[in-house]
C-alpha cells in the first residue's frame, strides 16, 4: 500500500497539480511514444543536477571525440601503408606483410567502401524522412 502511495504522489499526476508557491514549475516536453506528436510533461531537475549532468556529458563527448580521432588516424595510417608504402618496399619475409604488399584489390576496397556506405545510409534515411513527412 505504501508503494502505491509513493507512485501516486510522485507519478505523472504530480506534474498536473497546481504549484504550492506562486511560481509555476518548469516543464520540458519530450516525445512519449504514444502516437504522432504526443507530448508528456515532466518537471526538470534542480540546477545542481543539471550542471553535473552537463559536465558528465561534456566529458563523455570529449572522450568519444578523442577515441574517434585516434581510430581515424590509425585507419588512415594503415590504409596508406597498404595502398602506397607496401608497394614500394622490397618483399618481406612475414606472410601478412607479403600478402598486403601483393594485394591490389582489398587494399582499395575497404577505404572506398566506407564513403559509399555512408552515402547509402544517408539516402536510406532521407527516403524514410520523405515517406514519414509526406
Amino acid at each position: 500500500m505504501m508503494m502505491m502511495k509513493l507512485a501516486d504522489s510522485e507519478g505523472a499526476l504530480s506534474a498536473l497539480r497546481p504549484p504550492v508557491s506562486g511560481r509555476r514549475p518548469r516543464f520540458s516536453a519530450r516525445w512519449s511514444g504514444r502516437g504522432r506528436g504526443a507530448i508528456s510533461a515532466r518537471s526538470t531537475h534542480s540546477e545542481a543536477d543539471s550542471d553535473a549532468a552537463q559536465h558528465h556529458a561534456h566529458d563523455n563527448l570529449r572522450c568519444r571525440g578523442w577515441t574517434l580521432m585516434v581510430a581515424v588516424l590509425l585507419f588512415f595510417a594503415g590504409s596508406m601503408y597498404a595502398i602506397v608504402v607496401s608497394k614500394m618496399m622490397p618483399t618481406k619475409e612475414h606472410w601478412l606483410l607479403r600478402a598486403v604488399a601483393e594485394d591490389t584489390y582489398y587494399c582499395l576496397l575497404v577505404p572506398l567502401l566506407i564513403p559509399s556506405t555512408f552515402f547509402a545510409v544517408y539516402l536510406n534515411w532521407l527516403g524514410l524522412k520523405f515517406f514519414r513527412h509526406s
